[in-house]
């Protein structure tokens, strides 16, 4: 279990976790909106340059495109060459410092619109990124798009590529139970195919989700945990279904008031580092 921190294009919060940072040795970095109006560059290096300045023993970076009117289709329809320029920096990158780099992309399709739309083209960006240490996660959805299948772990199938991976998202998963009123281990049982899981998920974003809600009212989604015992089960819960490898990225999506000190941060990281110490996994 790889535990990683997440930080933001500011770099805020670093030093706080900076022992979780070198201890793991990778960090996942969340970009700023640059324009409402138009996919632009989003300044990817920058951030990189100045983390491996601080932290020169780092093996491994996410960058997390802004939230908003990013996901891959949008990209594929509007913007294709400016994705693969953006890439092809974070191949530049992964060669001078000798690093992995991620790049997380959301999706607002399910896997037939995939197959009728982007399919090709994200074998191409896969042919652009094989032998390289650069890798795509698609990130899992949170509305009710889908119930009986995972469409990214089904686009991972079909694309079938070291390159193109699963960051899945356990807030997204408790929003989708709720839409659907069904208990957390029901859904997950009819959602997730455990070896597609096991293929596939390479990153893990890691949370709480609070009063069975995480999306109605955004202050529950993506907290920390306020138990222990909680945290433990949704670890568990998981590890039961295929992300059980040691070379999983855990990465602490935490939503928080100071993010400058990032006390509910730190607090979900020691969690996962309780957790980590005490099954040695």
């Amino acid at each position: 279990m790889k535990i990683h921190p997440k930080t933001n294009e500011l770099l805020e919060g670093i030093e706080p976790m900076r022992k979780f940072i070198e201890e793991n040795k990778g960090i996942e970095i969340q970009y700023f909106t640059k324009n409402k109006d138009e996919l632009v560059d989003f300044g990817v290096k920058n951030p990189i340059v100045e983390l491996m300045k601080i932290f020169p023993t780092l093996e491994e970076i996410t960058v997390h495109p802004p939230l908003a009117y990013h996901e891959i289709e949008l990209f594929l329809y509007r913007k294709k060459d400016l994705l693969i320029d953006i890439l092809k920096q974070l191949i530049e990158l992964s060669n001078e410092y000798n690093i992995k780099i991620n790049m997380i992309l959301h999706t607002g399709y399910v896997i037939q619109q995939h197959k009728l739309t982007t399919l090709d083209d994200i074998k191409e960006i896969a042919k652009l990124l094989e032998g390289t240490k650069v890798t795509i996660l698609f990130e899992n959805m949170f509305m009710m798009y889908e119930k009986n299948t995972c469409s990214v772990l089904e686009l991972c199938d079909l694309i079938n590529s070291e390159n193109v991976k699963v960051c899945f998202d356990i807030c997204h998963l408790y929003c989708q139970a709720t839409a659907w009123h069904m208990p957390i281990k029901e859904f997950i049982r009819i959602y997730l195919d455990k070896e597609k899981c096991k293929k596939h998920v390479k990153h893990i974003h890691f949370s709480a989700t609070l009063n069975d809600d995480g999306y109605i009212v955004r202050s529950t989604h993506g907290r920390c945990h306020t138990e222990t015992e909680k945290l433990f089960e949704d670890v568990s819960m998981l590890l039961e279904y295929g992300m059980d490898s040691k070379d999983i990225n855990w990465v602490t999506e935490v939503s928080e008031l100071d993010y400058k000190l990032r006390p509910d941060q730190i607090k979900e990281l020691e969690g996962l580092t309780s957790y980590r110490d005490k099954y040695k996994i």
